[in-house]
Order: C-alpha cells, then structure tokens, then sequence
C-alpha cells in the first residue's frame, strides 16, 4: 500500500505541468522547505528533491538560489498583501480586529524563518522591502477602518503600531496563536489608541497655528 502510495506521489511529479504551473511549483517546495528549516538558506538540490525533479529543472526556471528566494519572497508577500487588501469593511472594530488577526497569523506561521532572515543580513536585505510595505498596508487599512486620513502625525502612528505587532510576533514565537484572538485585541486596543491621540495632536496643533496666524 504503501509503495503504491509512493509511486502514486512520483507519476504525478513527473506529469507534464505547463510552466507556470511547474514554476509555481518549485516556489512551493522552496517555501515549504524554508518552513520546515526555519531558514531562507535553501540550496537547489533541496528543493528538487522536495519537488521529486532534476536539480537541472529547478535551475531552468530559477538562475541561482537568489532568484529563486527573491521570487519566493516576492510571491508570499503578494499573496498575504492581497488577503488583507481584500477584507471587506464592517464596524472599525471588526476591520481592524480582521486586518490584525490576519497579519498576526500569517507572521506567528512564519516566524521562526523571520526571525532568521531579519538576524541574517543577506536575507534581511530581500525581505525588510517587502516587510515593510506589509506594515504600510496593514497600517492603512487601520486607518481607513478608523476614519482618519493617511498623513501626519495618525500615519506615523499607525505605522509604529504595525511594527509594535511585528515585534509581538517576534518576541512571541510560535505561541502565540495559542492566544491570537486575545493578542489580536491587545492590538487593537494599541492601535486605536495610538491614532486617536496622534489626531487630537494634529488637531490641536493646527489649531494652534491657526490662532497664532491671526
């Protein structure tokens, strides 16, 4: 049964895909064998393997390791860009809470290989960009949740929280999905707080002005 199981697995890594099937393919097995390695350090021969090809195949659709890892990288951070650019809109407090359980989630998943790739300058340098317009994207949705415009003070603030919840994650680890409805509403609350007091300053401030003008 259980070579049957096998030979089942290898016909059907040998079937013909088209190309972008076959390349999407080889950035699944690069991802899986990141997670599984908790590392962004992931040579060729390893994911040929994981894909049951040629080293030559991978090497094909990929020049070296680090088009194979920039692309990789790339990919992921589209795909969980376009999950939360897609949340619809309901009351503030359940986008926001939507917005931030989805980027907790997809971090706490993975972060065992950030951890990784942001301690290793290499790989920090393919991942920080990507990183951090995840943190601008999950900071404007916030804002747009709340009502207050992408500028000033509120978007500095809003950006400082989305890196408060990266940090969460980090520190966290995996664990955290153990309570990630309870760390989602902490974020919230931070979130929140933070925007709302940045807009009384930039209210306040510009009336200020405005009173010192005349």
């Amino acid at each position: 049964m259980e070579s049957e199981k096998k030979e089942s697995i290898s016909a059907t890594r040998r079937r013909r895909l088209s190309p972008a099937d076959r390349r999407e393919q080889i950035l699944d097995a690069a991802l899986a064998c990141c997670i599984r390695n908790a590392s962004f350090e992931v040579s060729m021969i390893e994911v040929a393997r994981e894909v049951g090809v040629s080293r030559n195949l991978v090497y094909h659709y990929f020049s070296n390791q680090d088009t194979l890892m920039n692309a990789m990288i790339s990919r992921e951070a589209q795909t969980i860009q376009s999950r939360i650019a897609e949340i619809p809109f309901s009351t503030p407090e359940e986008t926001m809470f939507s917005v931030i359980l989805e980027y907790l989630r997809t971090m706490t998943r993975n972060v065992e290989a950030l951890r990784t790739a942001l301690a290793t300058p290499r790989i920090r340098e393919k991942v920080s960009p990507h990183l951090e317009e995840l943190q601008e994207l999950v900071a404007m949705r916030l804002a747009e949740a709340l009502g207050f415009s992408w500028s000033g003070t509120v978007k500095n603030a809003l950006l400082s929280g989305a890196n408060f919840i990266l940090h969460l994650v980090r520190e966290a680890g995996r664990d955290l999905h153990l309570a990630e409805d309870a760390a989602a509403e902490l974020c919230v609350n931070v979130c929140r707080q933070a925007a709302e007091g940045a807009a009384r300053i930039d209210r306040e401030t510009s009336a200020a002005m405005q009173t010192a003008a005349h």
